[in-house]
């Protein structure tokens, strides 16, 4: 009797993140760039449900152990980030045939449009920005979900712009919606639409790996004076490809659907 002895080599996720991570441009006339938690959470106060403030230092640790019904608050809500580098998350889930890779842009704001007259339509404090990655077990990428406000495009290799063995990410000017073009993206009936360009790229992109001590993507509350929720409330933290919502140039434009 012959016994073969197999060797389980877990993946590293943190490798594997840094492997994939993609190249992000931003626009030249862009204000807010990446933060890390801690960069925004020095920007906020811990705040009870009468809207009193109850933590001017806040920490991650804070966070996982707060009650449900507390929030953040911003404090300086017009900062201009203009970092060296940027900070970008990351989190994979592995299935018995491929691995998904997410990664998470996060903000302090996202200004708007201007629509005719008006400024700033559509903004609001605190933006989370993500893309999901599917990778097979060969470490071939297969697809790339691109998110864009509540929606995104399902993208294969072919579709992007790559190089070497990276491929691009555009970030749209103010509203940071993701997407694998530059140029104007039409919206909403050609009111709110998106412009992307290939004019900022940082030369260090930080990837972290959301690990299990990471429990402050749990929050429970709001990440900001007008809301919004952090990553590990977002239905694609655990299920990356079956929150997607794919919607056509023509759907983004006459909202279709």
């Amino acid at each position: 009797m012959i016994i073969k002895f197999i060797t389980i080599i877990k993946m590293d996720y943190q490798e594997l993140s840094e492997k994939f991570l993609p190249i992000f441009y931003f626009h030249k006339d862009e204000k807010y760039f990446p933060v890390s938690i801690d960069e925004y959470l020095n920007e906020t106060v811990l705040v009870n449900q009468n809207n009193e403030t109850i933590e001017k230092n806040v920490t991650t640790d804070m966070m996982k152990n707060t009650h449900p019904q507390n929030n953040l608050r911003l404090i300086n809500t017009g900062r201009n980030t203009n970092p060296e580098n940027i900070t970008i998350y990351s989190n994979v889930i592995e299935h018995q045939d491929c691995y998904y890779i997410t990664y998470y842009l996060l903000f302090f704001n996202n200004i708007g449009y201007k629509i005719g007259f008006f400024k700033g339509v559509g903004e609001h404090l605190y933006d989370l920005e993500h893309l999901t990655l599917r990778v097979d077990k060969n470490l071939m990428l297969q697809d790339v979900f691109i998110s864009a406000h509540s929606d995104g495009e399902l993208r294969k290799p072919k579709d992007l712009k790559w190089v070497d063995d990276r491929f691009i990410i555009y970030v749209a000017k103010n509203s940071h919606a993701l997407s694998n073009r530059t140029g104007t993206i039409y919206r909403v009936w050609f009111l709110a639409n998106d412009k992307c360009s290939k004019d900022i790229k940082f030369l260090k992109q930080d990837c972290k790996l959301i690990g299990k001590k990471d429990t402050w993507v749990y929050f429970k509350g709001k990440m900001s004076q007008e809301g919004g929720s952090m990553i590990g409330r977002r239905s694609y933290f655990k299920e990356p490809w079956t929150e997607k919502q794919e919607m056509t140039r023509l759907q983004k434009i006459f909202r279709l659907k």
